[in-house]
């Protein structure tokens, strides 16, 4: 209950001293999966965030924390962001997991927009991301594939993506990421973000902007 309490208090600040409020309530669920046991969250009381700390087979240790609208993004920004961190004991077996965040009831931007992916982190194994759009609004949704890093290993990485996309509210937001050890007594923790931001046309409007900017200036170091 403190810790509801801390997500409610803080999703109120937010709202009543940046004056940041969605059309649409956010639907967050989190899902993490060894393959034979699965812990299911969702932020029924709409704050926000989800949180789990706990163990899931082999994975003594997993702290995970997923975060959406209304305590991420604003009127005009779509936003989801994962980050956990993972132990596997000291067995030999390590394992895989298997850690989704979906979030639901999205319906800004509208229309031709963009996206940003960025992710960073450190493996003592292997670990890769997906992330994923779907207009049809469903939890766990896979319509349109965003960005995928394909396996990542050995130590640090990071990894940035972009494009164009159209959405048609309301819409849902998906990533998904895949951890493997070969072996006990391994560590890996990330964070990995997803944002739909304005639309297109104003991003392109600011390229344009940037062209005109960068033309002048070199015009008038050429006279």
């Amino acid at each position: 209950m403190k810790l509801k309490n801390i997500f409610r208090a803080i999703s109120t600040t937010i709202a009543a001293t940046l004056l940041l409020a969605s059309p649409a309530q956010a639907t967050l669920i989190l899902s993490i999966s060894d393959g034979t046991d699965t812990v299911t969250m969702t932020d029924l009381d709409g704050n926000g965030a989800v949180l789990f700390i706990g163990q899931i087979g082999d994975w003594i240790l997993n702290i995970t924390l997923g975060v959406t609208d209304p305590l991420i993004g604003d009127t005009n920004t779509s936003r989801l962001d994962l980050s956990s961190l993972n132990v596997t004991g000291q067995s030999d077996s390590g394992g895989t997991l298997t850690i989704s965040l979906t979030s639901t009831d999205l319906n800004v931007p509208y229309g031709d927009t963009s996206f940003t992916v960025d992710l960073g982190g450190t493996t003592d194994g292997s670990i890769g991301f997906r992330s994923y759009i779907d207009n049809t609004n469903s939890p766990f949704g896979t319509g349109t594939l965003l960005y995928d890093t394909g396996i990542l290993t050995g130590g640090g990485f990071s990894s940035t993506g972009f494009g164009g996309i159209t959405v048609a509210g309301p819409y849902s937001i998906t990533t998904v990421a895949t951890i493997i050890h070969d072996t006990g007594r391994s560590v890996s923790g990330f964070n990995h973000g997803v944002a739909i931001p304005e639309p297109a046309s104003l991003a392109l409007l600011g390229i344009g902007l940037l062209g005109l900017a960068f033309a002048i200036r070199r015009n008038s170091r050429s006279k």
